[in-house]
């Protein structure tokens, strides 16, 4: 099954293309991205990103993403990536936006267009969604995907070079519904 296309009130998730390459390079080249991520670095090497966008180009097609974050008003304009991968035992949910790109509800709206594509398409039962300890913004996003009792784990940074306590979260189906019908408070 090919990827999808998944379209928000405001963005469009689209596999990525050759081209992108430049695009990664510029948007994920900053530190705050490296250190709130498992496989981003810092500095963030052109040539990185160009091996990381030919294997999301050459990727099964039974793989779901990740996929760029684009405007719907501007389709060539992106912001970041997010994606939903299979991991150990659940599906997990994962994004970043560029530094530039923060603060405009953009992340969460990417995330909950993948939490309902996993949850209504792919039937999928849980979800799991991860992030760093002191990372607010993401656990109010997470939260507000109906994700409650986080797990602590330590996880490897890239940036580092080192293990770093990370939450991470479950989110039933029942549990994104109740979010949905109270607008993401608890």
């Amino acid at each position: 099954m090919p990827q999808p296309v998944l379209m928000t009130k405001r963005l469009i998730l689209r596999p990525f293309r050759s081209g992108d390459a430049v695009i990664i390079a510029r948007l994920a080249n900053h530190r705050s991205i490296a250190e709130m991520t498992a496989t981003i670095r810092y500095p963030y090497p052109a040539i990185d990103a160009v091996r990381y966008v030919r294997r999301m180009v050459t990727r099964p097609n039974d793989d779901i993403g990740p996929f760029l974050i684009t405007l719907k008003n501007n389709p060539r304009y992106a912001v970041g990536a997010a994606g939903l991968h299979e991991g150990k035992n659940n599906h997990i949910i994962g994004y970043w936006v560029g530094a530039a790109y923060r603060r405009r509800g953009y992340v969460g709206e990417a995330a909950r267009a993948l939490a309902q594509y996993g949850f209504e398409t792919l039937e999928l039962p849980v979800i799991e969604i991860a992030c760093r300890t002191h990372n607010l913004a993401s656990k109010r996003i997470i939260e507000r995907l109906g994700g409650r009792r986080p797990k602590l784990r330590m996880d490897w940074s890239r940036m580092g070079n080192r293990y770093v306590p990370t939450l991470v979260y479950d989110v039933t189906y029942m549990d994104f519904l109740r979010a949905d019908q109270s607008g993401g408070r608890r």
